[in-house]
């Protein structure tokens, strides 16, 4: 099986979008979408990437998600063809919701798929197909928990869109600008350094 790798320049949170398929089925994020099941469950699970149009379907619908959903949305596996746009479907109004809280819907996640692989791995007539997946599923929750809570290697992004980072910059340019030439010369090294490193 081949992963299709994002092309250059899109921005794509599988794992996000991992978790909140975790958490509303992919049914229902497929009705969302407007595409097919088979669609979401393979782009959550990594095998295939959402073209641009979807990626950005998919970010607004991250961005919008609802902090709880209906269980029967959370447990639907069953296959649905996208729904035509020439029918007319029947309108319900949306409620009322607020942003998503990624890190709390990841926890969630996790909790339903610990369950569930503890459920499977004491069913002794479960395939083993049926537990890996579990598994993997789990797996991927806690990926995005240690990603969303900053475990792992601190990029030099992170470092710059610190709030202590930018206070500390702040401090240092009000202190340069009190001395002469000391900005300019901050400055010099610090072409120096990128030079170094570049």
């Amino acid at each position: 099986m081949t992963v299709r790798k994002p092309r250059a320049g899109a921005t794509w949170d599988r794992l996000a979008f991992a978790a909140l398929v975790q958490r509303r089925g992919s049914v229902a994020v497929a009705r969302e979408l407007g595409v097919r099941t088979r669609n979401v469950q393979r782009w959550a699970n990594g095998v295939r990437e959402p073209d641009a149009g979807a990626r950005s379907a998919i970010a607004a619908l991250i961005a919008n998600a609802a902090p709880t959903l209906p269980r029967d949305a959370r447990s639907s596996t069953a296959e649905e063809p996208a729904p035509s746009p020439s029918s007319p479907s029947p309108q319900t109004p949306a409620p009322e919701v607020g942003p998503l809280d990624l890190r709390a819907e990841t926890i969630e996640a996790i909790r339903l798929h610990r369950n569930e692989l503890r459920r499977l791995e004491a069913d002794r007539t479960s395939s083993p197909r049926d537990r890996q997946h579990a598994a993997t599923s789990l797996n991927t929750a806690l990926r995005l928990l240690a990603k969303l809570d900053g475990a792992g290697e601190v990029t030099q992004g992170q470092i710059l869109r610190s709030p202590a980072w930018r206070r500390c910059a702040a401090v240092i340019l009000e202190v340069a600008a009190k001395f002469p030439g000391c900005s300019e010369a901050m400055g010099k090294a610090m072409r120096e350094l990128e030079a170094e490193e570049g």
